[in-house]
């Protein structure tokens, strides 16, 4: 009888943690992540499609428990062809076909700086990213941004000719919305 009453509780309690998260429906249309690019001579940007999203925030206070992104590299993006076929060889995208986060933890209390887990290339680095959470009703939007050195992730430098250069430092932005299920 105790037995029972023990697993009966460990059903209850594992049932009432699971009511405490709600999970989000995220809005593939206005959800991006892009990737600010300084060359030599110009600037460019890279932008995320069809971003995979699992995002479970606390009933009670609004903010994510539970968070991974991620994307297929070859969903990547710069408006030139030329362009992109040489970042996916650059990025290995045959071995390494998708980039993706993993949210941690709060650094603190005030929930504006997530601590979580970017994996780029087969290199799986911890990463700080401040972060602005808007709730307005069911609807749920997640700001954020956060530089990374790309050689950090076992990436060469761009280099063309002699003096054609990428900067191996990128600025990342993010824009999630979506949809607080009940």
């Amino acid at each position: 009888m105790q037995k029972l009453s023990f697993f009966t509780a460990a059903i209850i309690m594992g049932w009432l943690s699971m009511a405490a998260d709600s999970a989000v429906q995220i809005d593939p249309g206005p959800s991006t992540l892009k990737a600010n690019v300084h060359a030599t001579g110009h600037n460019f940007e890279a932008v995320a499609k069809n971003l995979k999203c699992d995002i479970r925030i606390d009933s009670e206070t609004g903010f994510p428990t539970k968070a991974t992104v991620s994307f297929n590299v070859l969903d990547l993006g710069t408006e030139n062809d030329k362009r992109d076929k040489e970042m996916f060889h650059w990025l290995d995208s045959e071995h390494y076909p998708e980039i993706s986060y993993t949210f941690d933890s709060w650094k603190s209390d005030d929930h504006k700086v997530a601590r979580g887990h970017l994996s780029i290339h087969g290199v799986n680095l911890p990463i700080e990213t401040p972060i602005e959470i808007d709730r307005r009703g069911e609807r749920l939007l997640i700001d954020g941004s956060f530089e990374i050195d790309t050689t950090r992730f076992n990436l060469e430098v761009i280099k063309k000719m002699l003096f054609l250069k990428v900067d191996p430092l990128l600025k990342i932005s993010f824009h999630i919305e979506g949809k607080v299920q009940s």
